[in-house]
């Protein structure tokens, strides 16, 4: 049965009003021209549809989540005849035929919130339908199965969905800032730099190959302690405040590995989704392979012209100690790293060379994946908010309008929530392998160098006009010319 979902706001609610009136401005103030299809105006005109939403998954700030569903997760109260209406094909079939895949938030079960705020723990499913559209086909926005936790489906009541997607989202943008923005790119990093400095003398040629890609990051992350942490902007700009970022900051990192969450090509195979076949457009494996194998190569030419072999290795010492404080529990002093190649001594070439291409590759290209969309999507909060209001929906009943616009947080939390996204977007740096300082001076060391930047520019240039154009929404946040050497903002 349809229902008639439109609602005139009451005159006598100022706070719903003023909601809306926000909306209506940001939506005039981003559509100068209305036929753009850049984003935030693409944003504003689709946010609440199902094919936006399912590209989120792929081009949105936390591309990294999504994965191959072989089977049904365990957790996920869906069963087929739930699915029948959404699929081209049985449920077999699409599991068979690799078109099911899913994200899966359980991590965020019993984070603590701010004062009467929730923060959901969801498990996604999504469908690749034969048009090549990647679409929600449940929602299960926490992790036991119950009568007060359904799972949500394209089929119920247009706002109860539309309240399902904007709740999941918000449980992804909670994990992107705390964890994949701010946990690992950020601070993750920054106990890197520190043993940089620690360990490596400045006249090391491993400390002149990473320093340009440190450059920035501890006065930027002791900006953002200062104003997000200490100075308490979290508690204002997301549900679960400052105590649930660093709650799930820390529940996080004994999970992460840098030899599988922070290299490229094993996150890939280990999600599933290393086959182009598998998920077409997705535009973050696409691009993000070329520069990884880009970023390797030249550490890989870089590491063999001063270590001999793997004897040379063994006896360097600064890096031995520098391998050794990235794995040391920080506890006892260390960063407290996990999947670092070798487990804290490099006794093969190898093991430094993955070990340094991950790290490099972490710092300016997963760092520009995660951070640079955030205007695109955040710009306009409704599309992607990191804090709701009220309590995410436990019944199917029918909602109205201003039941979403009531979930929105007030004007002027959407308004920072606007500022933020904007000055976080904000490129300010060189361009990859366009550094600011030139640490690099041994003449076969700045070939090698060259050759990089080379490299760069012809991925650069196979991104033609009509390849940005195909892509829609747009993505060129890998585009050589557009990631940054570090984490500087």
């Amino acid at each position: 049965m349809e229902h008639d979902n439109t609602t005139t706001l009451p005159q006598n609610d100022p706070q719903k009003a003023t909601r809306q009136q926000l909306l209506d401005e940001a939506k005039a103030l981003y559509q100068i021209d209305n036929s753009s299809e850049e984003l935030p105006v693409k944003t504003i005109a689709h946010w609440e549809e199902d094919w936006f939403f399912g590209r989120q998954r792929l081009a949105g700030v936390c591309p990294h989540l999504i994965r191959l569903c072989a089977k049904i997760p365990d957790r996920l109260a869906v069963q087929e005849s739930h699915l029948k209406p959404f699929l081209d094909m049985s449920l077999d079939q699409a599991l068979a035929h690799e078109k099911l895949f899913y994200c899966d938030l359980g991590i965020l079960e019993g984070i603590p919130c701010s004062p009467d705020y929730h923060v959901c723990a969801p498990i996604l499913l999504l469908y690749r339908n034969n048009s090549g559209e990647l679409l929600p086909v449940a929602i299960q926005l926490f992790q036991e199965k119950g009568p007060d936790n359904p799972v949500f489906l394209p089929s119920d009541d247009r706002n109860v969905w539309l309240l399902a997607k904007m709740w999941y989202n918000q449980a992804e943008a909670t994990y992107h800032q705390s964890v994949a923005h701010l946990g690992i790119t950020h601070l993750l990093m920054e106990g890197v730099d520190l043993s940089t400095h620690r360990h490596l003398s400045q006249y090391h040629p491993i400390y002149k190959l990473l320093a340009p890609h440190l450059v920035g990051t501890m006065a930027i992350n002791e900006k953002g302690r200062e104003l997000l942490l200490d100075g308490g902007a979290l508690n204002t700009l997301m549900s679960v405040g400052v105590e649930g970022v660093e709650h799930l900051m820390a529940k996080s990192l004994p999970d992460w590995h840098l030899d599988v969450d922070g290299t490229l090509p094993e996150d890939l195979k280990r999600r599933g989704v290393n086959g182009e076949g598998v998920l077409p457009n997705y535009h973050y494996r696409d691009d993000g392979l070329k520069v990884y194998e880009a970023i390797e190569a030249y550490v890989t030419k870089y590491v063999h012209l001063y270590y001999e072999n793997d004897q040379a290795l063994l006896s360097d010492r600064e890096i031995q100690a520098w391998a050794n404080e990235l794995v040391t529990s920080t506890k006892d002093g260390g960063i407290g790293m996990n999947g670092v190649p070798g487990g804290g001594k490099f006794r093969e070439l190898n093991q430094l060379i993955k070990t340094l291409t991950s790290v490099i590759f972490t710092c300016s290209a997963q760092h520009a994946a995660v951070n640079f969309p955030q205007y695109n999507f955040s710009g306009f909060p409704p599309a992607y908010p990191t804090k709701l209001t009220g309590s995410p929906p436990t019944k199917k009943e029918h909602r109205a309008v201003e039941d979403v616009l009531k979930a929105l947080p007030d004007v002027d939390t959407l308004s920072e929530m606007i500022l933020v996204a904007n000055l976080l977007s904000t490129k300010i740096t060189n361009a990859l392998g366009d550094f600011e300082t030139i640490y690099i001076q041994d003449h076969k060391a700045v070939q090698i160098w060259q050759e990089f930047r080379m490299k760069l520019s012809e991925i650069t240039q196979s991104f033609t006009a009509d390849n940005k154009q195909c892509r829609v929404p747009p993505y060129d946040f890998l585009l050589p010319e557009n990631i940054p050497n570090s984490v500087s903002i």
